[in-house]
């Protein structure tokens, strides 16, 4: 089967929007992103969510295709990220009961997580156990409460009725972050990977044809393997990064208030 013209999945967008609008309940009431606090949340939690995901993809790929972790070792590595999350979520609930405010923790767990991923982008070959779970049970706690903490802070502007229709849109905006961030990922990591194995053969040509250096193809392709990684992890870390400050431009409403939806 051939792939979808990217023109035709374009007119179906569109013929979805048009249709969501023209009725007075609709199944994703788009309407609703006429509030530009609950706009930006969607859009945090997206991105957040593709980064998320991704990172989800490539740590146990890489400890399975550079590292050479069997299955059982490469799902014990990155266990700790789920413990990670959940001291996370413990500690926002007892700071938001405080009446901490929320936006400045979820920049911080931004902070937090970018600078982990930062990390993985500087694993090795020979990197060690202990430089492994680190950085993903960091990065756990970095984005254990994003969600959540958003979500509150977005679903919060609408109105009590049209809950049901925001967290639908916040289903479906996550789900597609999360395939999105899959599919770019992979994509970049193979057109990384084949750009770094030329790149790495032209240059063992030369020592070949110069010095008659005699170099394993073999780890070179481990090698090219290493340096896509290195490339999409701090490509995420970026991402991850610039989340950071549009936090603070969250509304920090008060418990029960929120903000009329605009008809």
């Amino acid at each position: 089967m051939g792939a979808i013209p990217f023109g035709s999945v374009s007119a179906v967008v569109v013929l979805l929007v048009v249709h969501e609008l023209r009725f007075p309940e609709p199944i994703l009431d788009l309407r609703i992103l006429k509030i530009f606090g609950f706009t930006l949340s969607v859009i945090i939690l997206s991105l957040q969510s593709l980064a998320l995901f991704s990172i989800n993809l490539l740590n146990p790929l890489f400890m399975e295709t550079v590292l050479g972790y069997d299955a059982w070792k490469a799902g014990l590595a990155v266990a700790p990220r789920g413990l990670g999350v959940i001291i996370a979520l413990i500690a926002v609930g007892q700071l938001s009961r405080r009446g901490f405010d929320m936006r400045r923790i979820v920049a911080a767990g931004f902070i937090l997580a970018a600078y982990e991923v930062w990390q993985m982008s500087r694993w090795s070959l020979d990197v060690s156990m202990h430089a492994v779970l680190v950085p993903i049970f960091l990065f756990g706690m970095g984005l254990g409460a994003v969600f959540p903490t958003i979500t509150a802070l977005g679903i919060g502007q609408i109105r009590r009725e049209r809950m049901g229709f925001a967290a639908s849109l916040f289903g479906m905006m996550v789900s597609a972050g999360a395939a999105t961030g899959i599919a770019v990922v992979t994509n970049a990591l193979t057109a990384r990977h084949q750009l770094h194995q030329a790149s790495l053969y032209a240059h063992l040509s030369l020592l070949n044809a110069s010095k008659g250096v005699a170099v394993s193809t073999g780890m070179l392709g481990s090698q090219a393997w290493l340096l896509a990684y290195n490339d999409v992890y701090r490509a995420l870390a970026v991402l991850v990064l610039s989340l950071a400050p549009w936090c603070m431009l969250l509304r920090r409403n008060s418990e029960g208030e929120a903000e009329a939806l605009v008809e």
